[in-house]
């Protein structure tokens, strides 16, 4: 008899062990699974913000590259306009040559004219 409430009482103390690691691993688990819920919000999360991120880096590059090309065609139009500019000027060269040469001379004829009255 005093060796069955022995037996009892360790039986019992042992049980109480084991259901006391029980809660624990139950609070471990619980632990676990929120964690991987947490886990999985914010796999999500950063997939949203990816996928944002993406979205807008997309938007950037294609602005940016509208942006090149506005660039280039005023670039363009600017070399453009700087071949009429530079034609426009060797035709006024060319057109006022005579004239500017026929000034200077009349104007070294005056010179030597003034020189020689001196």
């Amino acid at each position: 008899r005093e060796f069955n409430k022995e037996l009892d009482a360790c039986l019992h103390g042992h049980c109480q062990e084991l259901q006391e690691e029980d809660r624990q691993k139950h609070k471990l688990v619980a632990k676990l699974r929120d964690e991987e819920q947490r886990c999985a919000m914010l796999e999500q999360e950063q997939e949203v913000l990816a996928f944002h991120e993406h979205e807008h880096s997309a938007a950037y590059l294609m602005q940016q590259r509208s942006l090149v090309a506005e660039a280039r065609l005023r670039d363009q139009e600017l070399n453009q306009r700087e071949k009429h500019l530079m034609l426009e000027v060797h035709e006024l060269r060319r057109h006022h040559q005579p004239q500017t040469q026929a000034i200077l001379e009349q104007q070294h004829e005056r010179v030597l004219d003034l020189q020689y009255q001196l």
